[in-house]
This record gives C-alpha cells, sequence and structure tokens, in this order.
C-alpha cells in the first residue's frame, strides 16, 4: 500500500488516504479502458499491464479488513443458507484479498453454473465470463456461488427445486430474488460484496429486503458473456454491497468504460420525485422517504416533484419484452428437457412464448419513445429520480412448502412494479438501505440518467456517512 501511495505522492492521513483511492479508482478503470482495445503485437503487454495495475489498486483500495472477522462460510450456510457451493470455507479473510460470492449464473475456471437447478445442467453452452476474469485478475478471491429463482425468473426467493436461503433480518423475512443467495451473503456478513443479475429488480430487490446495498449499472457498461441469460435486451450484471466504498471499487473493476457525467445543464444537483409515487407504500416506507428527501437536501441537492412516472405502459411493455427473449432462450429446453423447468417458472415461459414476433418489435419500438417522454418529462432538467424500491416494508415469506401460484404471481408483481422500467430504459439505479438501527429493512433507490453510475454511487454514500454520524 505505501509503494502506491508513494507512487501518487499521497501520505497516510485519512483525507490523503481518500484522495489515494479515487486516484486507484481511475487506475483500475484506466487499465480496464486500455485492455478492452488491445493493440495488435502487443497482447503480451496489453495482459500484463490488466493483471499489474488493477490488482495493486484494488488492493490498495479494500486492504481495510472488517472491524469483526466474520464466521466461516460453513457455519452461516448452515444457519442462512446462502450458498450453492463453498470454494473456501475459511474465507481467507486473514489474507487481504477481496472476498467476493457470485450468483450460481456465471461460468468461470471450469465452473457450471446451476442457474437455480440441483445441479449445472451440462446443455448450457457459455464462455467464460469476463467480469469474474475481471475480479480475478485484480486480486479477488470467489468465495463461493450463491442461489437463486430458477432460471431468474422470479423476483422472490421461492424455489421447487433447492431450499432457498434464509433472510438475516428474521427467518419468517421474504428474501425477494432471483438474487437471493448474494444478497443474503452479503447481510448475513459472510462477504462484504457480491455478483447477482438484474432484469427487472433481481438484484435491487432482495438488496431492499434483507438491508444491503444493490447497484444495477446502465446498460453495457458491465460485460454480460458468460452469464446465463434472461432478457437479452434487460439483462444486467449488478453489485450487493453492505457499503458503497466496497461497490464503488469493484465497479471500477469490472466497468468497461469511464464515463464522465456532468449533468444536464453542467449541474448535477437535481433529484425528481415522480408525483404519487409514494402512494401506494407502506407507512414505513412512506417515511423512509421523507428522511430521504431531508438528508439528500441538507446534502446540497435539489429536491423537487415532476410528473408521475407512467408505470402501467413502462410495466406492459417490459413484460412484453423480457417474456418474449426469455421463452425464445428457453424454447429448447421447454420441448426437449422438461424436467428442467419447475411449474412457477414454466408457465410464465409458456406465456411468453404465446407473445407474436409482431408484437415483440412493437414493444421494443414503444420502448423508444417511452424513454424519451421519461427523460424529458419525469426526469425534466433534474438528472435522478428518487422512489422506493418496493412498496411493502417487511413482506412475510409465502405460507407452506408449495404456495399458491397466483399469490407467487401477485406478489411477483407487486416487487417488480417500482423496477421493471429501470431495466427497460437502460438506466443505472442503486437501492440504498435506510434502516435505523436495529430496525428491520427499508430502502429507497436512486434511478440517474445514463452512464451516472458513479454519481447515483456517491449519493448512496450521503447516507450511509448520515447513518454513521446518527450512531
Amino acid at each position: 500500500m505505501q509503494r502506491l501511495f508513494a507512487k501518487l505522492g499521497l501520505g497516510e492521513s485519512s483525507q490523503e488516504r481518500n484522495r489515494a483511492q479515487a486516484a486507484a479508482r481511475k487506475l483500475v478503470a484506466a487499465a480496464v479502458f486500455e485492455t478492452d482495445a488491445p493493440q495488435a503485437g502487443n497482447d503480451t503487454m496489453q495482459a500484463d499491464r490488466w493483471v499489474s495495475q488493477p490488482k495493486a489498486a484494488l488492493q490498495s483500495l479494500l486492504n481495510e479488513p472488517d472491524l469483526v472477522t466474520p464466521p466461516p462460510l460453513d457455519v452461516i450456510q448452515q444457519k442462512y443458507g446462502c450458498f450453492t457451493e463453498i470454494f473456501d470455507r475459511a474465507g481467507h479473510h486473514e489474507s487481504g484479498a477481496l472476498r467476493v460470492a457470485v450468483k450460481d449464473v456465471f461460468a468461470f475456471d471450469g465452473h457450471r453454473p446451476t442457474a437455480g437447478l440441483p445441479s449445472a445442467p451440462d446443455w448450457l453452452a457459455l464462455d467464460p465470463s469476463p467480469a469474474i476474469q475481471r475480479i480475478l485478475s485484480a486480486g479477488g478471491r470467489i468465495v463461493g456461488t450463491t442461489k437463486l429463482s430458477p432460471w431468474c425468473y422470479l423476483p422472490i426467493e421461492h424455489n421447487e427445486f433447492v431450499a432457498p436461503p434464509r433472510n438475516p433480518a428474521g427467518a419468517d423475512l421474504l428474501v425477494g430474488g432471483s438474487s437471493s443467495g448474494s444478497a443474503v451473503a452479503v447481510a448475513s456478513g459472510a462477504v462484504p460484496v457480491a455478483l447477482g443479475t438484474d432484469t427487472g429488480g433481481s438484484v435491487r430487490i432482495p438488496a431492499a429486503l434483507c438491508g444491503v446495498l444493490g447497484f444495477k449499472p446502465t446498460a453495457g457498461r458491465i460485460p454480460l458473456e458468460g452469464v446465463v441469460p434472461l432478457g437479452k435486451t434487460q439483462d444486467t450484471i449488478g453489485i450487493l454491497a453492505r457499503k458503497t466504498e466496497c461497490l464503488s471499487n469493484l465497479f471500477a473493476v469490472l466497468a468497461n468504460d469511464r464515463a464522465e457525467f456532468a449533468g444536464q445543464a453542467g449541474s448535477d444537483l437535481g433529484i425528481a420525485v415522480p408525483e404519487a409515487i409514494f402512494e401506494h407504500a407502506d407507512p414505513q416506507i412512506v417515511a423512509a422517504g421523507a428522511r430521504a428527501r431531508i438528508q439528500l437536501s441538507n446534502a446540497g441537492y435539489e429536491v423537487a416533484d415532476t410528473v408521475p412516472l407512467p408505470l402501467g405502459a413502462l410495466n406492459a411493455v417490459a413484460g412484453v419484452i423480457t417474456g418474449h427473449e426469455a421463452g425464445a432462450y428457453h424454447f429448447d429446453g421447454l420441448v426437449n428437457r422438461p424436467d428442467c423447468y419447475a411449474p412457477s417458472v414454466r408457465d410464465r415461459l409458456l406465456v411468453g412464448l404465446s407473445i407474436h414476433a409482431s408484437e415483440y418489435r412493437k414493444a421494443l419500438e414503444t420502448r423508444a419513445t417511452l424513454r424519451d417522454q421519461v427523460l424529458s418529462r419525469v426526469f425534466g432538467a433534474a438528472d435522478f429520480v428518487l422512489l422506493p424500491t418496493v412498496n411493502c416494508f417487511a413482506p412475510k415469506v409465502l405460507p407452506g412448502d408449495d404456495p399458491d401460484p397466483a399469490a407467487i404471481s401477485a406478489l411477483s408483481l407487486e416487487l417488480l412494479s417500482l423496477n421493471r422500467w429501470v431495466n427497460l430504459l437502460g438506466l443505472p439505479a442503486i437501492s440504498i438501505p435506510l434502516s435505523l438501527p436495529g430496525a428491520l429493512p427499508t430502502s429507497i433507490q436512486i434511478v440517474g440518467r445514463p452512464h451516472s453510475d458513479e454519481r447515483i454511487i456517491e449519493i448512496a454514500g450521503i447516507f450511509e456517512q448520515t447513518t454513521a454520524s446518527s450512531n
């Protein structure tokens, strides 16, 4: 670390360490950016730069250990059941390497993902994930893979094949999905950060219900190769974390590019709150939104009401696109390997298969129109939107081992209702926990204009600082 600080010309004070971390992030981003465009005849030099620069920078950014050493992963697994496989039961906390858990939809180092099934389907053809390779090249350690709802197609943890994970905030509380295991792994303290995927809220929903950060980047910022898809035009890799610093550092390693975001009019302090967006939220969520407005205003942001989000149209179009794309991807599997599809997922895929190609094309055209309308009217002069992640406070797990399909469908639509539009329009978003100490999880989310990813992570840090100062 001292060598890196010396390279950057900085000492070890708190202020200088913060400056060093920002500079190190730029080193990581620069190395990623350069490696994505190798020059002919110079492959070895490019590879060496990718291995050396990010590794030094990442380790310097994440070299402060947690105050409390987490228990071994098999202890957490016994208590919360969040992993499908553990590669490193001790977690190598003492090694100083960043410990990362990943949703079991990534292919890497010979690992074939289960995609929420009892075992890995041998017919899935996936190349190794470049996102995982970037973590490993930067010195991170993949300690385990995490559970999910089958094929990523439910926003709850329900899984007919595999016992779902349990929420550390309460065994009777809903975890959310489909990145359920990753949320529990972070919330339980097993790892400081985990990867998930988000097609309509599958990172942000479980993050909100488990009380951790859940970040979905702008479409295209993190490479999707090597990941089991759900809806190809709306899929994103997301990050779940306990601290914004860790989230920000990992995103710097994973991102394809370095986005410079100056705001609509050279200012990025405007936050819009769509009219009636908290109207159907439980009182605890409404209170969290009110606290968020005050905290953001105190931090210098201009928070103002704006026109309503056209959620009905946005959700309808998102449902058509995801359904058609998921149905097309799984058509062969449904025909030739029906045992790989649980009823809760099979029924949704059959609906998707009923969507005609002409309806899909019309939905894609409508998406472009809706994107322009939302950015011009809802965002207006602002660069960010504030809204709930979910309307319900501390929802309970559906009763019984075989919940009523109608109940699963109703709960799924409710959880997706405030999230699918973000993926439809390709925008970045972050779910931010706002729980008071000892309270059950509550959250809000900040959605930004395209490529404002780094800025919305910074905004999340405002709440983290406020919580720390109040403790």
